[in-house]
């Protein structure tokens, strides 16, 4: 008789690695960046498993001082999310830049007309 495993959320987990969150320390923002890709909120455990452990305590718990991140607890297990999609992260970041502009259409233009690094047109 064959028995499946039980489904892991893990394996819904995109890999490669994802890209980190811009503008962030690298570890918080890999840490964030798997967040992003898991379909539901993960265990520091979890999110062990696709980073080397070291420090990912510590950027969980600036990214949740940063409010960028939730925790909810159930016993002695600790759950942890984004408050914000990938988009709406970015979308703030954008905004930010805008707003130190000196002529914000002007940088939305260059930035839209910009190829990404590595295609060609």
């Amino acid at each position: 008789m064959t028995t499946s495993a039980p489904h892991s959320p893990l394996a819904e987990v995109a890999r490669p690695r994802p890209a980190p969150a811009p503008g962030l320390p690298l570890r918080q923002g890999t840490v964030l960046a798997v967040l992003w890709e898991a379909p539901r909120p993960l265990t520091a455990a979890q999110i062990s498993t696709h980073l080397p452990t070291a420090g990912i305590s510590h950027a969980l718990s600036q990214l949740r001082a940063a409010g960028l991140i939730t925790v909810t607890r159930k016993g002695h297990t600790h759950r942890y999310q984004a408050v914000l999609g990938r988009d709406d992260y970015l979308a703030g970041l954008v905004a930010a830049a805008l707003d130190q502009a000196g002529d914000p259409a002007a940088v939305l233009r260059t930035a839209l007309n910009t190829t990404p690094s590595g295609e060609h047109e």
